[in-house]
């Protein structure tokens, strides 16, 4: 999300963006964004301001020129005259809302485990197959009260998703970029130490349960369509 005057990514250089911190997550995804559209990051002032409404109130007062904000607030940030400029998921692929737990938590409640992830799984699938009701879930957590507005909040949203993702999974591509933004991360703070030699994706990830989950959903012909929303 960006200031009017900004109409490319280019105009960047130079430019102050409010990140979350050195070396967070969505602070990893913004330099490759930049990288992958030709802009030097050393170019880019970047200021660490912590949480995504301090960002965002900075860039609607002009104290930064853009910013990575979450599509609900783009939005409104739009209807005050900012410019969304790009969406970072068309250049760079992550991983968010995982489902973790320990290994002893595996190995010790597996029944436990498969319960949460199943139960989660539901949550998932229905989000992205019943979008009218998704909509009022939407409209709940931000805090709207414009039914096409969160409709269309929830098509950006599913348009970001894989159809792996729709269903709890990710790619090998995915899994592996995710452990080296890690890798990338504990360097940026000086940790690197903690890992030692290679990691391998069966050491970071285990879809075992989801696919059990999604196997058993399926077989039990449950229907997302057949629930409506309601705040509890």
């Amino acid at each position: 999300m960006v200031s009017p005057k900004i109409t490319n990514i280019k105009q960047l250089n130079g430019k102050t963006v409010a990140i979350s911190d050195a070396s967070g997550n969505s602070t990893l995804l913004f330099r490759e964004l930049l990288s992958k559209n030709g802009v030097a990051v050393d170019t880019v002032q970047m200021r660490a301001l912590g949480e995504p409404s301090v960002r965002f109130g900075a860039l609607l007062a002009g104290t930064v020129d853009a910013t990575m904000i979450t599509i609900g607030n783009a939005r409104i940030a739009q209807a005050k005259g900012f410019r969304i400029l790009l969406y970072s998921g068309d250049y760079v692929s992550s991983l968010s809302a995982n489902l973790e737990t320990s290994d002893d938590k595996i190995q010790g409640a597996p029944d436990d485990v498969y319960k949460v992830v199943k139960a989660t799984l539901k949550g998932q699938m229905f989000y992205h197959r019943n979008p009218n009701e998704a909509a009022k879930f939407i409209m709940e957590v931000l805090r709207i009260n414009d039914f096409n507005e969160a409709k269309e909040i929830w098509r950006e949203r599913d348009k970001q998703a894989s159809d792996l993702a729709k269903i709890g999974r990710a790619s090998e591509e995915v899994m592996t970029t995710n452990i080296e933004r890690v890798r990338d991360q504990l360097r940026g703070v000086g940790a690197t130490s903690r890992i030692k030699g290679p990691v391998t994706l069966d050491q970071v990830y285990d879809f075992t349960f989801v696919k059990k989950a999604y196997d058993e959903i399926r077989a039990s012909k449950w229907d997302p369509m057949r629930y409506e929303y309601s705040k509890r």
